[in-house]
């Protein structure tokens, strides 16, 4: 088996726990790249205990294995080991890595009956068409005996014969679909990324990857508060981890507030990109008890992005279905239509 991103999660976690306690960079790794069960990435492990034994920072490293860790991950680790704060960093890699696995795993559990559900409807519809519509349209021109069809019967039937002079490229295009849903089920780190990318463009996904990145600039800045990071530094740091490139903007446009004598919650509160929540907390919570209360709601933010992936995967599903139904329903109207027009001249005599 090839490694996945359970993995990689679980190698953040245990190699922020190994430097919390005190022990080498480089033979952490190792030990953990020996203990590793998948050839793969015990490979990728040894090789980069070897090189970061040799000097190499650690993000440094990281870049030559592009397949196993992602920009985001390694933007935030180089920068963690710029602030001295790398075991700190790595924890919160680990969260934001697992944060996305519930994600993708969440919305992959939900999607998969209406991903199936296209697939067996499509071969369902491109069976009709190529097997059933074509003697339909037989029958329907004898007992029609030159009447022309009713219109949607035949924008149906001209949909089948379509799908008959294109049947070598369909039969691929199924085949195609259903190898692309094996792969996509795999949960392997290319999968996971493009599912990543291409979620991203549905509607009402923002909300999800926005409460993400607001979670992720409350803990990050936690952190960094609690080594005693002076604020516009901290949000400098912040701002070169943010996924969002307009909540990056959004810190970079704060951080030049602070040095011409804003105030913090002045700052924020300019930023209508940034939860309101942020400069509220700050200007009601003493500055001691300040790190705290941004952890805290950053597994807030955390929260709202699980409730927001379940709502948006319902959502999603009953789309999909709708419109399997709306199909299905077109189709079979059509084919009684013809019926309906011979039937009524008859009943009305």
């Amino acid at each position: 088996m090839r490694t996945n991103h359970n993995d990689i999660s679980d190698f953040y976690s245990q190699i922020s726990i190994l430097l919390k306690s005190g022990l080498p960079l480089p033979d952490s790794i190792e030990q953990l790249g020996l203990n590793f069960n998948k050839p793969d990435f015990k490979k990728v492990l040894l090789n980069i205990a070897k090189n970061t034994s040799e000097g190499k920072t650690l993000a440094e490293t990281m870049k030559g294995y592009p397949n196993y860790f992602s920009k985001l991950h390694i933007q935030m680790i180089e920068t963690g080991e710029k602030s001295g704060m790398l075991p700190e960093t790595l924890s919160e890699v680990a969260r934001t890595s697992q944060m996305n696995m519930q994600l993708v795993s969440m919305i992959r559990q939900i999607s998969i009956y209406p991903i199936f559900t296209i697939w067996f409807a499509f071969l369902v519809v491109f069976s009709l068409c190529i097997i059933v519509i074509p003697q339909a349209l037989e029958i329907l021109d004898e007992m029609l005996e030159g009447e022309p069809l009713p219109w949607l019967t035949a924008q149906v039937m001209d949909i089948g014969t379509f799908f008959v002079e294109y049947m070598p490229f369909f039969i691929a295009a199924i085949i195609i679909y259903a190898l692309f849903f094996i792969w996509f089920l795999s949960g392997s780190i290319p999968a996971k990324k493009l599912f990543l990318r291409g979620i991203r463009f549905i509607p009402g996904a923002y909300t999800i990857f926005y409460n993400l990145n607001m979670a992720r600039l409350c803990s990050i800045w936690s952190v960094l508060m609690q080594q005693k990071t002076p604020s516009g530094n901290a949000l400098e740091l912040t701002q070169e981890m943010m996924e969002d490139r307009r909540i990056a903007a959004a810190l970079k446009r704060v951080s030049k507030s602070l040095t011409s004598g804003k105030s913090l919650v002045d700052a924020f509160k300019n930023e209508h990109i940034i939860s309101g929540m942020i400069p509220l907390t700050i200007n009601h919570v003493p500055e001691k008890e300040l790190p705290r209360e941004l952890m805290n709601l950053a597994h807030l933010f955390r929260e709202r992005a699980s409730t927001s992936s379940r709502n948006f995967t319902t959502v999603l599903s009953i789309v999909l279905l709708l419109m399997i139904a709306i199909i299905i329903g077109i189709i079979v109207i059509a084919m009684f239509l013809p019926f309906i027009s011979i039937v009524s001249p008859i009943g009305g005599y």
